[in-house]
């Protein structure tokens, strides 16, 4: 290498030898192991390499600069790790969104589903409800009308003798009256008997007309 001297810690190739061709030293960089010498009677210099047995002669060595390579090799190193902790920063980003939307979506979905309990629950016993109401207006009903049937008959009935006093069904003194009224109506004498047969025909006639209506 003219002009430059290699010193130890040198890192050189070989190239352009026997040596350089073989498949174990091509491409491979070396290190200096000693300074640049000449041996006694030599016009050219040689060197020590870590790893290789004897010297070498540095006219078939190239040194190289791997400042620049590491330079780049930290720089893509940093850049690499960067990215790297971005992707984990996403991941962990990404894993506690999607836990905190399926906590979110699970949590939803129990108050859907105590919701639709309560729901069915205010219906059960809505229904419930409208039932026995239903059924307590029914019976109110009922006994209304069956209140108000007793009531039709007994205003359908004429006044009763008490035990039948005279042979009598109907009361005296209302047949009496009737009597009465009959002959100052048509000014026809009516006996007691036919006045009563006449309004206890017309009860039963009255009394029939409800069963057929």
């Amino acid at each position: 290498m003219e002009g430059y001297k290699l010193k130890k810690g040198d890192l050189v190739v070989m190239h352009t030898c026997m040596e350089h061709d073989h498949p174990d030293n091509f491409g491979k960089i070396w290190t200096c192991r000693s300074d640049e010498f000449q041996h006694k009677g030599h016009d050219y210099g040689s060197i020590f390499l870590d790893g290789f047995s004897g010297s070498f002669s540095t006219e078939f060595l190239q040194k190289v600069k791997i400042e620049p390579l590491l330079i780049d090799k930290d720089a893509t190193i940093a850049s690499l790790q960067t990215e790297l902790q971005k992707s984990n920063e996403c991941a962990a980003h990404y894993t506690c969104k999607h836990l905190a939307e399926e906590n979110r979506y699970n949590m939803q979905n129990k108050e859907l589903a105590d919701k639709d309990e309560t729901i069915k629950r205010l219906e059960a016993s809505v229904s419930f409800k409208t039932v026995e109401h239903a059924q307590k207006i029914m019976i109110s009903a009922t006994s209304n009308n069956e209140r108000l049937r007793k009531a039709l008959e007994e205003a359908r009935q004429y006044p009763r003798q008490p035990n039948n006093e005279g042979g009598w069904t109907l009361k005296y003194d209302f047949l009496e009256k009737i009597a009465d009224m009959t002959y100052q109506e048509c000014e026809e004498y009516c006996s007691m008997e036919q006045v009563e047969g006449a309004l206890l025909c017309a009860e039963r006639l009255l009394g029939e007309g409800d069963k057929h209506e």
